[in-house]
C-alpha cells in the first residue's frame, strides 16, 4: 500500500498540468489516497489465500486495462466537468448557494479524477511488485 501511495501521488503530480490551479492539491491527493487503495486491489479482487493465489486480476492483462482507464477518457470528462462546474461558480453571485454548489462540484470532479489515476498507478504497482517476486504474474491468466 506504501507503494501504490507513492506511485498514485507521483501519477497524480505528473498528470496534473491540465488540473486547474486552485484544484491540484485535493487531484495530487485524491490520486494518493487512490494509489494506496489500488495497491491493495489485485489482492482484495484476488485474495492471497494459496501461494499461488495469482491468476486473471493479477496479470499484464489486468494491468494494461488499468492503465488504460488512465487513458480512456474519463480523467478527461471530469476535468472537463470540474472546469466547467468551476466557470459556473465564477460566473454565479459571490455568496450565492448556487457558487457554493459549483465550487462544490468542481472540487469533487477534480477529485474524482485525481482518485481514477491513483488506483490506476496503485494497482500497476502491485502489479510491477508482484511481478519481480519468484511466482512473478502471468500474462493473461495462469498458465499462459
Amino acid at each position: 500500500m506504501r507503494a501504490g501511495t507513492a506511485a498514485g501521488t507521483a501519477a497524480g503530480l505528473l498528470s496534473a498540468e491540465r488540473v486547474l490551479p486552485q484544484l491540484r492539491a485535493i487531484y495530487v491527493v485524491s490520486a494518493g489516497f487512490g494509489g494506496r487503495v489500488g495497491g491493495g486491489l489485485p489482492d482484495i479482487l484476488e485474495p492471497a489465500l494459496t501461494p499461488r493465489h495469482r491468476d486473471a486480476l493479477h496479470s499484464v492483462a489486468a494491468g494494461v486495462a488499468a492503465g488504460a482507464t488512465m487513458v480512456a477518457g474519463w480523467r478527461e470528462r471530469l476535468l472537463n466537468a470540474a472546469t466547467e462546474a468551476d466557470a459556473r461558480a465564477a460566473a454565479a453571485p459571490e455568496g450565492s448557494w448556487e457558487r457554493l454548489s459549483e465550487q462544490v462540484k468542481s472540487i469533487l470532479w477534480a477529485a474524482l479524477a485525481g482518485l481514477l489515476v491513483g488506483l490506476a498507478a496503485g494497482y500497476l504497482s502491485h502489479l510491477a511488485l508482484d511481478a519481480f517476486t519468484a511466482s512473478s504474474i502471468p500474462f493473461i491468466i495462469a498458465g499462459f
